[in-house]
């Protein structure tokens, strides 16, 4: 586990949350196989341990359920399904939404090594920026950015 994730977990497990709770290997491989993608490390291991969630009104999606095609925020494959129906790339896994209207997504395309993937803002006008290098490095970032606020 990368340290941004340790450290993440760290603050997530010291403050007042509201998480799914863990995730089995087999619904995480179920939500890849579904959108045809491989999660990064990072994000896997955040999964597991959470499944998706709320922190300090951060909300961050994950994996709910099976019902994949049936299902709302936060669950991060029935939203990345349903904007794909608008174009969203099929590298992209939506993670949570930006102040502004937009989404945080993980771009599996764009690889940043140690099985991570590039953390991307899609504004809602389409323009993407690579905010991140991995996924544990955003959820630190974003805890952080909540916790000053």
């Amino acid at each position: 586990m990368n340290n941004d994730l340790k450290k993440a977990f760290n603050i997530l497990d010291s403050l007042d949350s509201d998480f799914d709770g863990p995730k089995k290997l087999i619904l995480i491989d179920a939500a890849e196989a579904k959108l045809g993608v491989v999660f990064p490390k990072s994000y896997r291991t955040f999964l597991e341990k959470y499944g998706c969630g709320d922190v300090l009104g951060f909300e961050i999606y994950g994996v709910i359920h099976d019902d994949f095609e049936n299902s709302s925020i936060p669950d991060s494959v029935w939203l990345t399904l349903d904007q794909r129906k608008s174009g969203l790339s099929k590298s992209m896994i939506i993670i949570a939404t930006t102040p502004y209207g937009g989404f945080y997504a993980i771009d599996t395309d764009q690889a940043t090594g140690d099985n991570e993937s590039a953390i991307v803002e899609i504004a809602p006008n389409g323009r993407q920026t690579v905010t991140n290098n991995n996924f544990g490095n955003f959820l630190l970032e974003q805890i952080e950015s909540f916790r000053e606020s």
